[in-house]
């Protein structure tokens, strides 16, 4: 099929062009489009990894949370989402891998956190209520249909409340080719500043702070 017949699996345009293709190690051949509307970078549906190896590689994360060294790259979340919720109020990591940490640290300030993620901690029931603010680090990358998680994700946060999301801020085009972020394979949904605005828009939300690791939508 013609990359410009493949529809972007965030805004489901047509007219992607491809930007690179990169021979991953042990995992083969993957192709990165890049969307002319929402301006998201991802990665074509065969040259994703099969569920089974994905699983394989998040164990291999050491995550841990009384590893100080995980607290301190998860702290920006922590402290971006600080200023906008108040002590009893509840909320949800969503995508909190094999090592929930972002809801013991918050915990340890008065904040009650749900731990959900789709391997991990399956449990489907969390995601039918909706949350004083919600917490989602290094998970938005990983999403293999776009606009269906963001569509959840979205559902999750109540009217005026924060949505915290880390993830690296990608570079011009010009700079993909040497970007450590796509050494990983499980990095198929890229996101520039660009992206980040269409989904504010396209959710009716405002983004109150950007930084090249952390969005905060209300």
């Amino acid at each position: 099929m013609s990359l410009n017949k493949l529809i972007c699996p965030l805004c489901h345009q047509l007219g992607s062009k491809k930007v690179l293709r990169k021979l991953q190690p042990h995992f083969g051949e993957q192709v990165y489009l890049l969307c002319h509307n929402c301006d998201l970078v991802w990665t074509h549906p065969n040259g994703h990894l099969s569920v089974v190896s994905e699983v394989e590689r998040y164990d291999q994360h050491k995550n841990d949370p009384t590893d100080n060294r995980y607290r301190a790259f998860l702290r920006p979340a922590v402290d971006a989402a600080l200023p906008y919720i108040s002590e009893g109020q509840s909320g949800i990591d969503f995508g909190c891998g094999p090592g929930p940490t972002l809801s013991v640290m918050l915990a340890e300030l008065g904040y009650q956190v749900a731990d959900f993620d789709p391997i991990y901690a399956p449990d489907s029931k969390l995601l039918t209520k909706k949350y004083d603010f919600v917490l989602c680090t290094e998970t938005v990358e990983h999403f293999r249909d776009p606009k269906a998680s963001w569509d959840q994700l979205m559902s999750l946060v109540k009217p005026a409340a924060p949505l915290v999301v880390m993830t690296q801020s990608r570079p011009p085009e010009s700079g993909l080719k040497n970007w450590w972020y796509l050494n990983d394979p499980t990095h198929i949904a890229l996101y520039s500043s660009n992206t980040m605005n269409w989904l504010a828009a396209n959710y009716q939300k405002n983004i109150i702070s950007f930084t090249p690791s952390t969005t905060i939508f209300i």
